[in-house]
């Protein structure tokens, strides 16, 4: 399951959850943080209205990801 944060639409009120979970579970490409805590990804991805969204996600304890 994918969980997006409330802060992403505070800072971004043209994204709306679903458009980040769209883009997350759609990703083009995600890369493990090297520099940063276990679990924690980057990824690029696609909205279902073609716009890039670049996202941080972080897998919790039961493998959900909390974007």
């Amino acid at each position: 399951m994918v969980f997006i944060m409330e802060r992403i639409h505070a800072r971004h009120p043209e994204l709306r959850a679903e458009d980040v979970a769209h883009a997350w579970e759609h990703a083009i490409v995600s890369a493990a943080r090297s520099d940063a805590r276990p679990f924690e990804y980057l990824a690029v991805g696609c909205d279902t209205r073609g716009r890039l969204i670049e996202m941080v996600g972080r897998a919790n304890e039961n493998g959900d990801w909390v974007i």
